[in-house]
């Protein structure tokens, strides 16, 4: 029975997750996703924890 393994870099600037599909003993990557720029260099510290949630929440959907 085959598997999906996501794997998420949540960086700075966007939000890359690579998807793989396992079977028993193997696996392969089906698609690599990057989100749209994030731009949270400059955001006041209480914003950034809320952009990012959102960002994610966008993302995963």
């Amino acid at each position: 029975m085959a598997h999906q393994v996501v794997g998420l870099d949540i960086g700075t600037y966007s939000i890359k997750a690579a998807v793989f599909e396992t079977k028993f003993r193997s696996m392969k990557l089906s698609n690599l996703i990057e989100s749209s720029p994030l731009k949270l260099d400059n955001l006041e510290p209480e914003k950034y924890q809320e952009t990012l949630s959102k960002a994610i929440a966008q993302f995963i959907q």
